[in-house]
């Protein structure tokens, strides 16, 4: 009875700090975010990507920890459309509500896969990927943009399909969160990287959250390693010449001076060189 116990204790650690290393953006993950100001809102496009290997010492009581390690994060595919689920949109609302009032989801789309895989008696490798969609209003005030809804931490229990894609059981009641998690990024906007390209007139705010995880559990039974590297990357585009704050991004208009000036007279002098040559060879024939 101890020793199951502790099996089952040890695969409960195991599972908090698998889960504790894969939230929705702690992954390798590519998030964009595409601003509007002239409608006022904020088109989120998200993918991640998270690989975790799982190595145990080659023991009966290690070997059953990855057993149950295993079934805990199951092989799963789900995808949904919820933009026409009020309850779920509700829930939603009400996460991105909590940081910025203004804020409304209009659109919403999840998909999920999950796969988990023995390599061998002693390694197990889970692989999750997941896609969000979402298109939100009321994200300008002024015209200055509030972005504080940025790293949103959906805490609530979604469910595809009947399948809790957020909740991961432990057993006897006990759940775990951590799927739809974007907490990595309420890093101030100011100290985000920007680039701005005058050519297409857009600003680019961009941050990565990368870590590298790597955990150690010894036991009487023997050892386990948790590997995880990940390299989150998210992006907030803007048409314009914009800067950030805090947590808004404000549009300003574009330097007179400066590399950005440079380049933009350059490109005129190119163009206006090109005109007068090719208009000087038509009328020299």
């Amino acid at each position: 009875m101890y020793r199951r116990r502790l099996v089952l204790a040890t695969a409960a650690v195991v599972a908090l700090v698998i889960l504790g290393a894969m939230p929705f953006t702690s992954s390798a993950a590519s998030v964009q975010v595409s601003l509007n100001p002239k409608s006022g809102t904020a088109t989120v496009d998200a993918f991640s990507n998270t690989t975790i290997s799982v190595q145990v010492s080659n023991t009966s009581i290690m070997r059953e920890i990855l057993n149950i390690t295993q079934g805990i994060f199951p092989d799963l595919s789900v995808a949904a459309n919820l933009s026409g689920n009020a309850h779920l949109m509700a829930m939603f609302n009400s996460t991105l509500e909590s940081l910025d009032s203004n804020v409304s989801l209009k659109y919403l789309s999840v998909s999920f896969n999950q796969v988990s895989r023995r390599v061998n008696n002693t390694y197990l490798v889970i692989n999750r990927t997941s896609e969000l969609s979402m298109l939100l209003t009321g994200v300008y005030t002024n015209g200055t943009a509030n972005m504080t809804w940025r790293a949103f931490n959906f805490r609530d229990n979604l469910s595809l399909h009947g399948v809790s894609v957020t909740n991961i059981s432990l057993g006897s009641g006990n759940y775990v969160n951590g799927t739809l998690n974007f907490s990595a990024f309420s890093v101030a906007l100011a100290r985000w990287n920007r680039t701005y390209n005058p050519s297409t007139n857009t600003t680019t705010f961009f941050y990565s959250a990368g870590r590298t995880l790597d955990v150690n559990i010894t036991l009487d039974g023997g050892g386990m390693r948790i590997s995880v590297v990940s390299d989150p990357q998210y992006s907030i585009v803007t048409p314009g010449y914009a800067v950030a704050n805090s947590n808004t991004i404000v549009l300003e208009r574009p330097p007179t001076t400066g590399p950005y000036y440079i380049v933009a007279v350059i490109v005129v002098l190119i163009v206006v060189g090109a005109a007068l040559y090719f208009s000087r060879r038509r009328y020299l024939r």
